[in-house]
């Protein structure tokens, strides 16, 4: 799968915020189906997750994987957000 594929089919898996997951403290962090960007990408592509996460992290503005997590998990966070991030990166990976 390409980074574009991969950012595509990790976003349809946080479609709402009832999907979406935010950090240790989110009471559904034990949910099946619940997932913050970096956990979606590596379901998408288990085989490839670490070079997969890079990739989102890059693809999203951010320099490491941690800036991701605390973007992400910031209590004013709202899935709009970070549907938009994942539009702006899969935008960015267009062929």
């Amino acid at each position: 799968m390409t980074v574009r594929e991969i950012l595509i089919a990790a976003k349809a898996l946080i479609p709402d915020e009832d999907h979406w997951w935010r950090g240790h403290n989110d009471s559904r962090a034990d949910v099946v189906g619940c997932e913050c960007p970096i956990t979606a990408v590596r379901r998408v592509n288990v085989a490839g997750s670490m070079i997969s996460s890079i990739a989102l992290c890059e693809a999203m503005g951010f320099k490491t994987l941690n800036d991701l997590y605390e973007w992400n998990d910031a209590p004013e966070r709202t899935i709009a957000e970070v549907h938009a991030a994942f539009d702006r990166a899969i935008a960015d990976t267009a062929p």
